[in-house]
């Protein structure tokens, strides 16, 4: 039961702190809160840009954040999966059968081992059809404390 308990007390904090009101935030911070339906104080967030191409083109690109927190990020949503991802994801980012590297490595996004994962389809994402990617996904890397917040419109 200890033991238990250890693992679920990171989730517990942050979940007390994404409870709290957000004021100001940017843009971005904004948009990844409602987009995972997360009440936080985003001030206490701190988001770093790692990849972006969409340059300028709201609905055509792919980005990739970092989210920090002081104090360290704990929270257990319920609609959240523990890792590992689904096979169809895990395809999609860290395939390299094509030689040129996967997406991830492209994007900057590591190989997470322990946490949580959402992901928010913002339209008819179909991962066997490459014809139009529309989604969000959101890793939580409980062992490093970091939150990625990934997005693609094509």
């Amino acid at each position: 039961m200890f033991t238990l308990l250890n693992k679920i007390k990171p989730f517990v904090i942050l979940l007390c702190i994404l409870f709290l009101s957000a004021c100001g935030a940017s843009s971005e911070t904004s948009t990844f809160l409602k987009t995972f339906s997360l009440d936080a104080d985003a001030e206490d967030l701190n988001i770093t840009e790692v990849y972006n191409s969409y340059k300028g083109i709201p609905y055509e690109g792919e980005a990739l954040y970092t989210i920090t927190s002081t104090p360290n990020i704990s929270f257990m949503p319920s609609d959240w999966n523990d890792l590992p991802l689904s096979d169809e994801l895990k395809l999609f980012l860290y395939d390299n059968s094509i030689g040129e590297g996967s997406k991830a490595d492209k994007i900057g996004l590591p190989d997470i081992a322990s946490g949580k994962w959402k992901f928010v389809d913002r339209g008819n994402t179909t991962f066997s059809s490459s014809s139009s990617y529309n989604f969000s996904l959101c890793i939580f890397d409980e062992q490093n404390n970091i939150i990625y917040y990934y997005k693609i419109d094509t």
